[in-house]
């Protein structure tokens, strides 16, 4: 009887918890759990490093595993800087080329050497510290503020934290202190967030970069709103006066922002003359926005124009689901393997159609016509007159396109480029290593 009443009551509160969930969207969940979630050791915020984590946590997402307990007990190597250097630049684990193509870009563009360190190329050790397992456990598991959070999540966020602890102990014993900038692929959370504080509390100046074009999610959906909520820098580089508009209103200081261009080797390409409209690209928003992106779909299938189309997925989409749609319906998966700037070409498509990404932009910038996608479950900023939201603004926009003048065109994507996507502006030298120019 005991332990049926128990039973009872554990489900009854869990019920209460998601029925309380379900009246707050997704950013105020992550929001809230964040800051009851504040745990600081030796000056820094590690609830401001397990930024993403609890983003899954407070969303129920399902990408969270218990092996990840392990992280407890080890603790990843940055490798020596035997030069001395004084910028140290940072890539965090991130799993993504282009990712990757755009941070060694901008290192490229610095002089000197620069002591460069791939978080995902360093090696991890066993290290076992009983104190900060204790203090990480007791701080989590024996307070009721975290009641609500089931026990599995508890675990793994303390697994995260604990590792941690461990990091900033072990980097205090071997860090270089010849270090007088930090430059980090985005800051907002994990190790780049840790160092980025780590850095800013020694007086050292602290930058962060970011993987695109970025813009303020309406509503926030996804963790990619920590970009801008949750980035921890002196200064936030960011590619273009777009984005610079955009976290200014969103409540970043004018100060903490600057705009230091696209870092990728763009040469625009202009749109072919006689463009037939028959291959498409679609270029499809994350594995969240699945319902707009089968909406898109649907969109296309009753169309009187008949499209080749091929399908560009999110890296984190599941492609299984899209695979069977595809085939049902005479569409092609690009490879997961090759990126959106190898996908992209005018020789290849003639026109493609975005949801809810700036891939759209790379799109322009290869001479390829790009259309958006939109529903009332996000909204788009910047580029031209381009957006539909039902077949009818589909073969009416598409029209427009197709009758707009090659040079008209050119004119309308040129300053969409220079003004969305910072083409043309590369300040990233100056910014960084001005001061000792």
């Amino acid at each position: 009887m005991l332990i049926w009443f128990i039973s009872n009551c554990y489900l009854l509160r869990l019920m209460n918890s998601l029925v309380n969930n379900c009246h707050m969207d997704e950013f105020r969940r992550y929001k809230d759990l964040k800051d009851k979630c504040d745990f600081v050791y030796k000056g820094i915020h590690l609830n401001s490093a397990a930024a993403a984590t609890i983003w899954a946590i407070a969303n129920n997402r399902n990408s969270l595993v218990l092996r990840s307990l392990a992280r407890a007990f080890r603790v990843f190597v940055i490798p020596t800087d035997e030069d001395n250097c004084s910028i140290f630049a940072l890539y965090g684990r991130y799993n993504r080329r282009d990712y990757i193509e755009v941070f060694n870009s901008i290192i490229g563009k610095l002089d000197g050497k620069i002591h460069t360190c791939y978080i995902t190329a360093c090696k991890a050790k066993l290290y076992f510290s009983i104190s900060n397992i204790i203090l990480v456990s007791k701080h989590f598991l024996f307070n009721n503020t975290f009641k609500d959070i089931p026990l599995k999540y508890k675990l793994i966020l303390i697994s995260e934290i604990i590792e941690y602890c461990n990091f900033i102990d072990y980097y205090e014993k071997n860090k270089s202190d010849a270090v007088e900038k930090f430059v980090s692929m985005c800051s907002c959370h994990d190790y780049g967030n840790i160092l980025s504080q780590y850095y800013h509390r020694k007086g050292v100046t602290t930058y962060s970069l970011l993987e695109g074009a970025g813009f303020i999610q309406r509503p926030c959906k996804t963790a990619d709103c920590l970009s801008y909520e949750n980035f921890y820098s002196d200064k936030l580089l960011v590619w273009s006066n777009l984005t610079f508009q955009e976290y200014k209103g969103w409540g970043i200081s004018a100060n903490n922002l600057v705009i230091a261009g696209c870092p990728k080797e763009l040469s625009c390409v202009g749109m072919k003359s006689n463009n037939k409209y028959e291959k498409c690209m679609l270029i499809l928003a994350r594995e969240s926005f699945r319902k707009s992106n089968v909406a898109l779909l649907d969109i296309l299938i009753k169309s009187n124009h008949k499209f080749d189309i091929s399908l560009k997925l999110h890296p984190g989409s599941d492609f299984s689901f899209y695979g069977e749609y595809a085939n049902k319906h005479g569409m092609r998966i690009i490879s997961k393997d090759q990126t959106i700037n190898e996908s992209l070409s005018n020789e290849l498509f003639d026109f493609s159609i975005a949801v809810n990404t700036t891939a759209y932009y790379d799109a322009l910038a290869k001479g390829v016509p790009c259309l958006r996608y939109v529903d009332n479950t996000f909204q788009t900023v910047g580029g031209y007159e381009d957006k539909f939201s039902n077949i009818e603004e589909f073969e009416e926009k598409l029209k427009l396109l197709s009758e707009m003048k090659v040079e008209e065109y050119q004119t309308i994507v040129n300053k969409i480029i220079k003004n969305d996507l910072g083409a043309g502006i590369d300040n990233y030298r100056d910014i960084i290593q001005g001061e000792e120019r």
